[in-house]
C-alpha cells in the first residue's frame, strides 16, 4: 500500500503563468482562431503552478477527485496528495529537477512513508529520469519511493511527436504551426524529448528500410533542430530500465482501440522528402502506439481509453485502486454508469470521429442514441444551437463492454455536449468543434 502519490503530468498538462498571469491553457475563444499569446508563451519567465484540473472539459480533475476517494488528501495534515506541475516547454532534464523537489518535500512531511508516482504520458518519462538516470540516488526522498504507474506514457517515442515537429497536428489551443513554431526554439525541446529513441526504427523509407532521423542526412533535409535533437538524444541516455531500482516497481497502462500515428514513411522523390504517416485503427490510444507504452518485463495494462483521458478508463481505476492497495474502493463509487471517451476534446467539422460507450457491465443488447448539442461556454445548451439529429446505435449478440461507433461532427465551430442515451443511463461529454 502506497501512503503517499505524487501526480506528474503530462505535455501541455500544467498551468502556466507569466507575472501572476494564466497563458496555459489559453481562453476558450482562443479555440475559435490561432492562440494569440505565443510572446508571452515563449517568454523564458514563465512558471508551472498547478495541473490543468479543467478548461472546458475535464482533464486532472478527475484523477485527483478519485485519489481523494481513494483516501489521499491535497490538503491534509499531512498533505498525501501532491501534485508535480512542471514547465512542459522545457527539456524534461528540467522537469525531472522539478519532481525530485518535490519528493524530497513529501517525503519529509511523510517521514518513513512509501511514494508512489502516477504519472500520466510524458510524466512517465520524466519519473523514469528521476529514478534511472542515478542523478538522484543521493537525494533525501529518493528511497520513499516504492511505486511508478504511468498511464499512456510513450516509453519508447511516439510517431506523433515528428507530425507535430513538421506541424501536421493542431494540440489544443495551438493551431498546427504554432506548434511547429515552439519545438523548433532550442529552448524548448520537450516535444522532440517525445521522438522514438535513436535505434527505434519507426520511420522507413520507400522500400521499407529503416531510417534513423537523428543522422544528419536525414534530419537535413527533414528540416529537424539539430540543436534539439542532441538535447533528445541526451535525455533519452538517462533513461534504461536495466537501472531502475530493485525496491521500485513498475506498472504500465496502454490504451488501445483508437487510430494512431504507428509509423513513418519518408520517401526520397528526388525533389524532397515526401512525409506520410501511417494510422492504424486500435494501434494505440491515439498519441502513443501500443509498442511503445508497454516494455518487456514490466507489468502492464491494455485498457481501452484515449490517451487525454486514459485515468478516466473505468478498468484503469479499478487497477489503480488495487495498485494502490485500496481495492474495490473506486468500484463502488463509480456504480453502474454509462461512460462516454473520444480521442480528443477538440476536433475538426464535419469529420469522423471514434466515440466509445462504455458500460459498467456487459450488456446482450445495446439500444442508444447520439447527437451534438451546441453549448455555452459553462455546458450549458445555447439558445437557438446547434441541435444534430440523433443517431441510432442498435446491437444484440454477445454480452459487450464497450462499443465503438464513428460519428460526422457538426460543420460549424463552436462548443458541443455530446449526449448519448441508452434507456436508463446516459452520458454527456463535451467537446470542442474547431478547424
Amino acid at each position: 500500500m502506497a501512503d503517499v502519490v505524487i501526480v506528474v503530468p503530462g505535455t501541455l498538462g500544467s498551468v502556466l503563468e507569466l507575472h501572476g498571469a494564466v497563458i496555459w491553457p489559453g481562453r476558450l475563444r482562443d479555440l475559435h482562431g490561432r492562440f494569440n499569446r505565443m510572446a508571452e508563451l515563449k517568454d523564458p519567465a514563465i512558471e508551472a503552478t498547478d495541473l490543468i484540473r479543467s478548461y472546458f472539459v475535464e482533464q486532472y480533475g478527475s484523477l485527483i477527485r478519485d485519489l481523494e476517494e481513494l483516501g489521499y488528501h491535497e490538503h491534509g495534515r499531512p498533505k498525501t496528495l501532491w501534485l508535480c506541475p512542471y514547465d512542459w516547454r522545457k527539456s524534461n532534464l528540467l522537469a525531472a529537477d522539478v519532481l525530485a523537489s518535490v519528493i524530497d518535500r513529501a517525503a519529509a512531511a511523510n517521514p518513513g512513508k512509501s511514494i508512489a508516482l502516477i504519472a500520466h504520458s510524458m510524466g512517465g518519462l520524466i519519473s523514469r529520469c528521476y529514478l534511472e538516470s542515478g542523478d538522484y540516488a543521493g537525494r533525501a526522498g529518493f528511497q520513499a519511493v516504492t511505486n511508478l504507474f504511468t498511464l499512456g506514457t510513450p516509453h519508447r517515442g511516439a510517431t506523433d511527436a515528428l507530425f507535430a515537429i513538421k506541424g501536421w497536428l493542431r494540440k489544443l489551443f495551438l493551431a498546427p504551426d504554432q506548434v511547429a513554431e515552439l519545438a523548433a526554439d532550442p529552448r524548448f525541446p520537450s516535444v522532440y524529448e517525445l521522438l522514438p529513441p535513436p535505434g527505434e526504427p519507426f520511420a522507413h523509407d520507400g522500400e521499407m528500410k529503416p531510417l534513423d532521423i537523428y543522422d544528419p542526412a536525414v534530419a537535413g533535409p527533414l528540416g529537424l533542430s539539430a540543436a534539439n535533437l542532441a538535447a533528445a538524444r541526451s535525455f533519452r541516455a538517462k533513461l534504461d530500465l536495466s537501472r531502475r531500482p530493485a525496491e521500485v516497481r513498475y506498472f504500465f497502462f496502454a490504451g488501445t482501440r483508437d487510430e494512431t500515428i504507428t509509423a513513418a514513411w519518408l520517401r526520397d522523390t528526388g525533389a524532397g522528402i515526401q512525409e506520410d504517416r501511417e494510422l492504424r485503427d486500435g494501434g494505440g490510444d491515439g498519441t502513443v502506439p501500443i509498442w511503445s507504452a508497454i516494455e518487456s518485463g514490466v507489468q502492464s495494462s491494455i485498457v481501452g481509453a484515449p490517451h487525454g483521458t486514459i485515468y478516466k478508463d473505468r478498468d484503469l481505476r479499478r487497477k489503480l485502486g488495487l495498485l494502490l492497495g485500496r481495492p474495490g474502493v473506486l468500484a463502488a463509487a463509480m456504480g453502474r454508469q454509462l461512460e462516454l471517451f473520444v480521442v480528443s476534446d477538440v476536433v475538426p467539422p464535419e469529420s469522423t470521429i471514434a466515440v466509445s460507450l462504455h458500460f459498467s457491465e456487459p450488456v446482450p443488447r445495446i439500444g442508444a442514441s447520439l447527437r451534438f448539442v451546441e453549448v455555452d461556454e459553462m455546458g450549458e445548451p445555447a439558445a437557438g444551437g446547434v441541435i444534430t439529429p440523433p443517431v441510432a446505435v442498435d446491437y444484440a449478440g454477445a454480452p459487450l463492454d464497450r462499443l465503438t461507433v464513428r460519428l460526422i461532427t457538426p460543420a460549424l465551430s463552436g462548443f458541443y455536449r455530446l449526449e448519448a442515451d441508452a434507456g436508463e443511463m446516459n452520458a454527456r461529454q463535451r467537446i470542442i468543434v474547431q478547424d
